[in-house]
C-alpha cells in the first residue's frame, strides 16, 4: 500500500478526520440550500416579472382603447360642429354667394375658367383655422380660410361661372390621410364632362392639380365619407360613403 493512501486511511478513521467529512457534508448541504433558494428567488422573480409584464400590457390596451375611444369622440364632436356650421344661419345659402358682386366679377375676370378659379382659391387664400368667417365673400375679403371655407368659395365662384347647382356643392365629411386616424375635411364636387370630380383647394392634405382626382378615386385613397353636401340651393346630410352610387 502506498505511503498517501494508509495516510488518507488512517486520518478517515481519526477523531479529525470524521469532523471534516461531518462538516463537508454540512457545507454541501448548506451550499445546495443556497442553490435552492437562489432558484427560487430566481423563479418567482421571473414569475412577477412575467405578471408585471402582462399588467403593462393590459394597461397598454386600456390606454390604446381609450385613445379610440378619444378619436371617435372628437371626430363625433367635430361632424356636429361642422353640421352646427352648415345650419347656423337656417340655410347654407349664406355660404355659397353666386350672386355677390365681388364673386361675379372676379368669375367675369377669369373668364369664367373652372381651372383658373381653382387655382386661385388654392394658391391665393391662405389656409388658417383661427377666427375664420366661412362666408365666401368674407373668405374673398380677407384672403384666409380653412378647407371649409376655401371650398364656400370655389363653389361660389363655380356657381358664378354658371355651373348648375345640380352639378357642384360642398361636401363636408372625413378622410384618412396616410394611416392617420379620420380627420374632418371639407372639399368640391364637381361635375364636368361627364364625371364627378373633386376639387380640394386647402393647403390639407395636400395641393394638388386641378383635375387630379376624379370623385372614386378620391374616396378610395382617402377612406372619405361624405357626411353633409350643400350649396345655394340646397344643404342635406348625407353620411355617403360610397360616392360612386347615384
Amino acid at each position: 500500500m502506498k505511503i498517501m493512501d494508509i495516510i488518507a486511511e488512517n486520518f478517515t478513521k481519526s477523531s479529525l478526520g470524521k469532523i471534516v467529512e461531518r462538516n463537508s457534508l454540512i457545507v454541501f448541504a448548506v451550499i445546495a440550500l443556497v442553490i435552492g433558494v437562489l432558484f427560487l428567488n430566481n423563479f418567482y422573480h421571473e414569475k412577477e416579472i412575467s405578471e408585471n409584464q402582462q399588467i403593462i400590457h393590459q394597461k397598454y390596451e386600456e390606454i390604446n382603447e381609450l385613445r379610440r375611444q378619444k378619436a371617435t369622440l372628437i371626430s363625433e364632436i367635430e361632424f356636429l360642429d361642422h353640421t352646427l356650421r352648415v345650419f347656423d344661419f337656417k340655410y347654407s345659402k349664406v355660404y355659397i354667394r353666386p350672386d355677390d358682386p365681388e364673386i361675379q366679377g372676379l368669375a367675369t375676370a377669369m373668364a369664367n375658367s373652372h381651372e383658373i378659379a381653382y387655382y386661385f382659391v388654392r394658391d391665393n387664400i391662405a389656409y388658417d383655422v383661427a377666427g375664420i368667417n366661412y362666408m365666401a365673400p368674407a373668405v374673398l375679403q380677407t384672403g384666409v380660410g380653412d378647407c371649409t371655407a376655401k371650398a364656400n368659395l370655389l363653389a361660389s365662384l363655380l356657381r358664378a361661372e354658371g355651373v348648375s347647382d345640380d352639378d357642384v356643392y360642398v361636401v363636408l365629411g372625413t378622410i384618412t390621410h396616410e394611416g392617420m386616424e379620420p380627420s374632418t375635411h371639407a372639399w368640391v364636387e364637381f361635375y364636368d364632362n361627364g364625371k364627378w370630380r373633386v376639387l380640394d383647394a386647402s393647403a390639407y392634405p395636400s395641393s394638388y392639380a386641378y383635375g387630379e382626382w376624379d370623385r372614386e378615386s378620391f374616396y378610395e385613397h382617402f377612406g372619405a365619407v361624405n357626411w353633409i353636401e350643400y350649396n345655394d340651393h340646397y344643404s342635406t346630410i348625407v353620411e355617403k360613403i360610397n360616392p360612386s352610387t347615384p
